[in-house]
């Protein structure tokens, strides 16, 4: 996480097993956190379940983070 609040895509497939983590996480754990997605039809294989999903949520943090833009080498665009 930057100090900048910026934020990273966390697979939290236990947040319906265990109310109330996700916003503990949040309020204890990583109180700088900037943002959460939540990716349907995905759990902890979230990279096997939803790849172009995961991708394109992961490429654009990068970007956000000052990083270098790459989506077009893995045919992603913007979605």
């Amino acid at each position: 996480m930057k100090s900048d609040g910026t934020s990273i895509v966390l697979p939290d497939w236990g947040t319906y097993a265990a109310p109330g983590a996700l916003d503990l996480m949040r309020t204890k754990a990583a109180t700088r956190m900037g943002g959460i997605e939540l990716i349907d039809c995905a759990g902890h294989w979230i990279q096997q379940e939803q790849p172009v999903r995961l991708s394109t949520l992961l490429l654009a943090f990068i970007k956000e983070a000052g990083g270098t833009d790459h989506s077009g080498d893995f045919g992603l665009g913007s979605r």
